[in-house]
């Protein structure tokens, strides 16, 4: 049996969409006088979505006829 494959695919940035977890609401920043501390890391701005194509041959010479 003989077995073979084709891949084929891309990358690309999309802004992300997703609020943050644990983020403050927005109540607490606007209070005047409560300062939250600041993030330890900033969410991405965007993220990475790769997409693709994966096609497997298959082949039994025992099986032809």
């Amino acid at each position: 049996m003989t077995v073979s494959f084709q891949v084929s695919g891309a990358r690309r940035f999309v802004p992300s969409d997703g609020r943050r977890i644990g983020a403050p609401s927005p109540n607490e920043v606007l209070t005047p006088g409560n300062v939250p501390p600041r993030p330890a890391s900033e969410p991405p701005r965007e993220k990475s979505v790769r997409e693709g194509t994966v096609v497997v041959f298959a082949e039994d010479p025992a099986s032809a006829g």
